[in-house]
């Protein structure tokens, strides 16, 4: 019993279920669409953030890669260095002394 109202009362066909129905639902409704827009303004705030956030990393990681490529330049050149000096060495070494090794 709803105020006075039978359960066999409450049909789709009386008045007062439309006037509730229609009020209350449309007082749910504005209120899940006010809390949607707070969500999605704050996942537009935050998407924004994350877009400058990733590009700072992307331009970090480029300068970081570069110079890593740039102090590794100078280690290859001398380990090649090194590598002819061995090569020259083992050249060096006449044929009978390879065979008796």
């Amino acid at each position: 019993m709803i105020k006075g109202i039978q359960k066999k009362d409450f049909l789709g066909e009386k008045d007062i279920y439309y006037f509730l129905n229609y009020n209350l639902m449309n007082d749910y409704f504005l209120a899940i669409q006010a809390v949607n827009s707070y969500f999605n303004m704050e996942l537009d705030k935050r998407s924004n953030n994350a877009k400058v956030y990733q590009t700072m990393m992307l331009l970090l990681s480029f300068v970081i890669v570069f110079i890593l490529l740039g102090s590794m330049f100078p280690m290859y050149s001398h380990i090649q260095r090194i590598q002819g000096q061995i090569m020259r060495v083992f050249l060096d070494i006449p044929l009978y002394q390879v065979r008796r090794l």
